[in-house]
């Protein structure tokens, strides 16, 4: 049985032993190295490690696989945003650094080319010492920025566009969509309002 796991969840784990134990098979495992050291879950997990395969040679060894379950088979990392960026995703420790896309904590595609625009407008801005564009909470592009540079988090974890994090502003309708586009109303009005 074939492992990439990127969790903790030890419960996982155990079914995947169980099974094994089941099939009479043996586990390999591709152990999530996190800081350098390998997860303490997963240091008696498995019977063979592998340490060393990259792409080419895990793709033979699943060359002729039968899948049980699937997941996802990327790694997200990503700095710790609030502490280290501003709204802008510029280091709030340096003038003339930014970063953007997933690696700042926003979680998708448009997200992350959300990031690299703001942050492009930022750096044109600061180059041609103009001010900063700070884009309304009320937006999805301002609500993640926001959600990314707000150091109030015990443990950050990436974000993708979602209703949840914008603000209702005394919105209380009960119907989902009716909600939505009261919310997505108001957000394109102040983007206006924002880019005047």
């Amino acid at each position: 049985i074939l492992c990439y796991l990127i969790n903790d969840n030890v419960a996982q784990r155990k079914a995947i032993q169980k099974l094994a134990k089941k099939l009479q098979l043996q586990i390999v495992t591709f152990p999530h190295i996190l800081a350098n050291a390998v997860r303490k879950c997963d240091l008696f997990f498995g019977d063979i490690h592998d340490y060393t395969s990259g792409p080419r040679e895990f793709l033979g060894l699943i060359k002729n696989a039968e899948f049980v379950r699937y997941g996802v088979m990327h790694r997200n990392s990503f700095i710790n945003s609030p502490k280290l960026l501003d709204e802008n995703f510029k280091l709030k420790s340096s003038e003339n650094i930014w970063f953007s896309g997933q690696l700042t904590g926003v979680e998708g595609y448009m997200e992350s080319a959300m990031s690299g625009i703001l942050a492009a407008v930022s750096v044109f801005n600061y180059l041609n010492q103009k001010p900063q564009l700070f884009l309304p909470k009320t937006t999805m592009c301002g609500a993640l920025s926001k959600y990314i540079s707000t150091d109030d988090k015990k443990d950050f974890q990436p974000m993708g566009a979602n209703f949840g994090i914008l603000p209702r502003d005394g919105v209380n309708i009960k119907d989902k969509q009716e909600r939505y586009m009261i919310i997505a109303k108001k957000a394109i009005n102040d983007l206006k309002n924002a880019l005047d």
